[in-house]
Order: C-alpha cells, then structure tokens, then sequence
C-alpha cells in the first residue's frame, strides 16, 4: 500500500492511498506533480501504448515521447517527426536509425552524418590534443590491458590548422603508451614512423 500525495504549486492538495493500483483516466491537469511514498519495490509509469511518456512545451503542445516497446527497445520520439534515438534491447544505440547494428550506429544524410569532438579551449598551442579517439583492448594474456591504438587530432601552429596522430602498441610492448606510427599534417604530408 501506498500513499501518493498530489502536489500543486508548493503545497500538498490531497492525499490518496491506493493498495495496489491507481488507474487515471484521462489527463492529470494543473502546475503539480506526483510524489510516490512508501513502496518498496520500483515506481513504474504504464501506457495503452509504447507512448509512455510525453513531454511539453510551456504551451502545453507535446514535443518530445518517451517510448517503450514490447520488445525491450527504448527510444525518445520527436512528435510528429520519428524516434531520434534508439537503445536496443542488449544495448546498441542508434542515432537516426531505430535498427542499430553496433554498439553507436548514425544514420542520416551526408551532411547529417558527422560526429563532432570540440575543444573547447581557445588558445591551443603547437601540438596540444584536440580530440582523440582511443580503441582500448581488454585482452589479460599479457597481464597488460591497454589503448592498442588511438587516432589524435592536434592543433597546428596557427588558428585552424591542425594534423591527424595515428598511434599504435607494436607486438612485445603491450602496456607500453601507444607511439606514433603515421601523422598526416596540414600539407597533406604523410609521415610513417
């Protein structure tokens, strides 16, 4: 048995005990919320639909749907466009797709389908990291678990430019810091290490 408490504004407007389930037909109108008291196990909102959750505007027009379907998919819905972003049952997401084969998988239009890394610092000098991405391996045989190999992104000497850091962990150094093993720099010049 629970105690729910309807809030309005600031104050508590009325207290319902409900034993084992509180069926509202309709919509629950007005500034309030509702607060769950009491309950031991998980608070849980369920819909006639996947359409579990809306969320509003300040003019009260729905913009946003929190889905969850029968299948174990999750998904939050733009209203009246489709599902922006999907989380699989077994956890792959998708961005754009509601069929994510990886564990990220974008989906959209070329210009559409761009991941950004931003630094956000405003004065970078010669060689500082902007971005990277690491591919980390997890593998114990070697007793060393570490970055196999990492793509940096790094600021050139001037506003703008910048070059491409390809880094890899060669055979017999495992657990070594990945090195440099091609830099692709402004010039478009290639160097292998």
């Amino acid at each position: 048995m629970a105690t729910i408490p309807f809030l309005t504004n600031t104050s508590f407007s009325a207290n319902v005990t409900v034993a084992s389930t509180l069926t509202v037909g309709g919509n629950i109108q007005g500034n309030g919320g509702i607060k769950i008291v009491g309950p031991a196990s998980h608070n849980t909102i369920q819909s006639a639909n996947s359409y579990v959750l809306g969320l509003n505007d300040q003019n009260g027009v729905n913009q946003w749907w929190l889905n969850a379907y029968t299948d174990g998919d999750f998904a939050i819905h733009e209203n009246l466009v489709a599902d922006q972003l999907t989380i699989k049952a077994g956890g792959n997401v998708g961005i754009g797709t509601t069929s994510p084969l990886t564990k990220l998988h974008i989906a959209g239009t070329t210009d559409a389908n761009i991941i950004r890394i931003e630094n956000t610092v405003t004065s970078l000098s010669l060689g500082s990291t902007i971005g990277a991405i690491q591919f980390f391996n997890n593998d114990p045989t070697d007793n060393s678990p570490n970055v196999a190999a990492s793509i940096y992104a790094t600021a050139g000497a001037s506003g703008g430019s910048g070059s491409l850091r390809f880094k890899t962990t060669e055979p017999g150094t495992e657990g070594d810091p990945a090195t440099d093993t091609m830099i692709i720099t402004t010039v478009a010049t290639l160097v292998l290490e």
